[in-house]
């Protein structure tokens, strides 16, 4: 084998490999920024497709928003800061699993300003139906 193709095939394979360690393949979390990027720049109407259509949108019209810290978080870190019972989670998440039919659910903390409120911390529960995931509430306005 010619030794500068294997060194330039090893090179590519490690960067690739490096690649996915280091990118935010995280779909929750993408799912919230680019949640946020829209509702800032005033696209509701593709914000509003980033919402399951029964669920609850966080905004209703465009907000000036500054994201300080997006992150998924599990369902004992949501309980603790929102103040409610693990149990209560859990029994809701299975009642949408198992009643609703939505594939999973999933948790994203996060620490936003907006020109209205100011600095914020949101807890948002998210679906998967169909391999496609969507916002649906907002737990910080039941805390």
């Amino acid at each position: 084998m010619n030794r500068r193709t294997f060194i330039a095939g090893a090179g590519t394979t490690a960067m690739v490999a490096l690649a996915g360690c280091l990118g935010d393949d995280d779909e929750l979390v993408e799912l919230v920024e680019d949640y946020f990027e829209s509702v800032d720049e005033g696209d509701m109407e593709f914000a509003d497709q980033l919402v399951h259509d029964n669920g609850q949108p966080p905004f209703a019209e465009q907000e000036d928003i500054t994201v300080n810290e997006v992150e998924e978080w599990d369902r004992e870190d949501v309980a603790d800061a929102t103040g409610q019972s693990v149990d209560d989670l859990e029994e809701t998440d299975d009642s949408l699993i198992e009643f609703q039919d939505f594939d999973d659910v999933g948790y994203v903390y996060g620490d936003i300003e907006t020109g209205s409120d100011g600095d914020i911390e949101v807890y948002y529960r998210l679906i998967e139906e169909a391999g496609l995931w969507y916002l649906w509430e907002d737990l910080a306005e039941e805390a």
